[in-house]
């Protein structure tokens, strides 16, 4: 006669363990520790578990995914008074995207922490990136709703800077972003003028315009031919973030 399977009333004490590491390692003890549990358990270890009534975390990673929008936002409109809607949009797409949430999971060592199906870790030889980044927005969740706002926006910040130290304003390269959209949507790439340069050697102002497809699309001024293309390009990349959303 086949046995039957026992179903598990809670985690293991090793999981239990683990729990405890994270908060001391995120500093913040939770209120309601079942928040955290729900944040690092992945979709692919519910079944594999045998613990009665376990939800996987993507609820959380959907609420925290706007939690951190809305953080990093909020940040970049105070630290960057006057800047272009545009400027902003792009600086945040580099803040959330997918691969830097990834990398402060990383940075976190999500991956000792997470609980994932065993197949499904055997099959990629680890925590995929994406179920990293997925578990990061997760947590930041369950931080908002056990601590509020002002919890998940410490450690959101905190955790930025450990990720990007100099400043909170994502990878600058605008010309790099400008010329991945314009391969992606039409396969051509931005040209860049040099309209002028005034003053003397030491004090050179050189200004430079970007076209795509022969269309002016932007203009900026720099301490060096560098500088201006990337000015170029970021006044063009606020022209066309309504077109192409990254």
């Amino acid at each position: 006669m086949a046995k039957r399977s026992v179903r598990q009333k809670t985690f293991p004490p090793e999981h239990l363990h683990k729990f405890k590491q994270l908060q001391e390692r995120i500093g913040y003890e939770f209120r309601d520790p079942s928040l955290l549990r729900s944040a690092l358990v992945h979709a692919s270890y519910v079944n594999e578990s045998g613990i009665d009534g376990l939800e996987d975390n993507e609820r959380l990673e959907f609420v925290g995914d706007a939690v951190l929008e809305f953080i990093v936002s909020e940040y970049l409109y105070k630290k960057y008074p006057g800047e272009a809607e545009g400027t902003l949009t792009i600086m945040r797409s580099s803040i959330v995207g997918r691969k830097r949430c990834a990398a402060m999971a990383k940075q976190l060592e999500l991956d000792e922490y997470v609980l994932v199906g065993k197949g499904e870790r055997e099959a990629a030889g680890g925590v995929k990136r994406s179920i990293l980044a997925n578990t990061f927005e997760a947590l930041i969740a369950s931080l908002y709703f056990d601590g509020g706002l002002r919890a998940a926006r410490r450690f959101v910040l905190k955790m930025l800077k450990k990720c990007m130290p100099d400043d909170l304003s994502g990878d600058e390269n605008f010309k790099a972003r400008l010329q991945a959209i314009c391969q992606r949507e039409g396969g051509v790439l931005p040209s860049y003028k040099l309209v002028s340069s005034e003053g003397p050697d030491h004090e050179k102002v050189f200004e430079v315009e970007v076209s795509i497809k022969g269309v002016p699309c932007g203009g900026g001024k720099g301490a060096t031919k560098k500088e201006a293309q990337q000015q170029a390009a970021r006044k063009a990349l606020e022209r066309v973030a309504n077109d192409f959303p990254q």
